[in-house]
């Protein structure tokens, strides 16, 4: 692609032969990258299948979520626990408010999908 986009990497002089017969280098400060290209045959290519079926297992899913939630509401309740300031007081009730009502999302017997996390 940078063959077709920029000029100046063309070369002076015609070569008889197409470019694809060279090996192609850029250089970026420390990252070189070198293509050389080859004829591919269509049995070398290979495509997914059309269905991909993936199996999740949402309850192991569902209590590591919990557990990292709990997780952050003990460090949350750690973090303002200290502070005693009024503005503090505010933005832990807040944090309290919001941990409750994901806890309670993520608890609840059938799980929505909930757009507002």
């Amino acid at each position: 692609r940078l063959r077709c986009l920029a000029p100046r990497y063309v070369r002076a002089r015609t070569c008889p032969h197409p470019l694809h017969a060279h090996a192609h280098a850029f250089v970026c400060r420390l990252t070189t990258a070198c293509f050389r290209f080859s004829k591919i045959q269509t049995f070398d290519i290979k495509l997914p299948p059309e269905t991909i079926h993936t199996k999740y297992d949402t309850k192991q899913m569902r209590d590591a979520l919990i557990s990292q939630l709990n997780e952050l509401m003990h460090k949350g309740h750690e973090t303002f626990g200290g502070v005693t300031e009024a503005d503090a007081d505010k933005e832990y009730q807040a944090f309290k408010q919001h941990m409750d009502q994901i806890h309670l999302q993520l608890t609840s017997s059938h799980l929505q999908e909930q757009t507002s996390l």
